[in-house]
C-alpha cells in the first residue's frame, strides 16, 4: 500500500466532496502503532485504526464515527482482540450550505504512545468549510478530538477527549518533572479573536494520559 492510499484509509474517508484526500500527502508518524502490547502473546503487535462512519442520511457525509484499535500479531493477519468502541460526531453543515461542490472537509490526525506503554492516543483536527448561500459568506468550522486506549487486552480502559469548535495546532507528550518520561499529554488549539477583532490565541490543555483528566487550561494571545 503506498503512503497516500494509506493516509487515505487512516483519514477514514473524512475527506469530501470539493476538498479530495487534502491530507493523503503529509506524512504522520505512526511508530505509536507498533509494540509489545500484549503479555498472551508472543512477540510485537500492531494496532491498526478501525474507524466506522455512520451517514444517517446518505448524502455523502458521515455526521459520525466510531473509533477503537484492532490489535494484531505483528506481521500477520490473526487479529488477537479489539479496544472498546467510542463515538463521536463530526462537524455539522450549516444549512445555508447547499451547493455540495462548494463543501470541504478533512481531518488530520496525530498519534502518541509513550515508550515502554501499551496506551496509545489518536487525535484528529476536523475543518469543514463551505459556501453558505443564504448569508452569502464562506464559513469555516473546526473540532478537535482524541480517543485513547490501552491496547494490552480487549478490556483496556478508553477515554475519549472532544472539543467542538477549535482546531488542533499541537498534541504533545511532555516531561513535568525532569525525569525524561513523558508523563503528560499537552493540547494546543489555535483559533481567531473574535469577529470583528484582527489577532489569534491559543488554547493550552493537559491532561492526564492515563485517564483524561484535565489537569489545566488557560488561553494565551498569540497575534494582536
Amino acid at each position: 500500500m503506498n503512503k497516500s492510499k494509506l493516509m487515505a484509509a487512516l483519514l477514514c474517508g473524512v475527506c469530501g466532496w470539493g476538498a479530495g484526500v487534502a491530507n493523503a500527502d503529509a506524512y504522520i508518524n505512526l511508530t505509536s502503532l507498533v509494540g509489545d502490547f500484549s503479555a498472551a502473546n508472543v512477540g510485537l503487535e500492531t494496532a491498526v485504526p478501525n474507524i466506522k462512519n455512520y451517514d444517517a442520511n446518505q448524502d455523502g457525509y458521515p455526521e459520525s464515527y466510531g473509533f477503537r484499535f484492532d490489535v494484531y500479531a505483528a506481521g500477520t493477519k490473526n487479529l488477537l482482540y479489539s479496544t472498546a468502541w467510542r463515538y463521536f460526531n463530526r462537524l455539522a453543515i450549516p444549512a445555508g450550505c447547499t451547493d455540495q461542490s462548494q463543501i470541504y472537509w478533512d481531518s488530520e490526525p496525530k498519534t502518541l504512545r509513550r515508550s515502554g506503554t501499551a496506551r496509545i492516543h489518536w487525535a484528529f483536527s476536523h475543518y469543514l468549510g463551505c459556501w453558505d448561500s443564504v448569508n452569502q459568506k464562506f464559513v469555516e468550522l473546526d473540532s478537535s478530538t482524541i480517543y485513547s486506549a490501552d491496547v494490552s487486552s480487549a478490556v483496556g480502559t478508553t477515554w475519549v477527549y472532544k472539543l467542538p469548535g477549535y482546531r488542533m495546532d499541537g498534541f504533545d507528550g511532555i516531561d513535568t518533572d525532569g525525569d525524561s518520561v513523558n508523563d503528560t499529554l499537552m493540547v494546543s488549539h489555535g483559533y481567531d479573536v473574535s469577529a470583528g477583532i484582527e489577532g489569534s490565541n491559543v488554547y493550552i490543555v493537559t491532561l492526564n494520559p492515563a485517564n483524561g483528566t484535565i489537569l489545566s487550561y488557560a488561553t494565551y494571545p498569540v497575534e494582536r
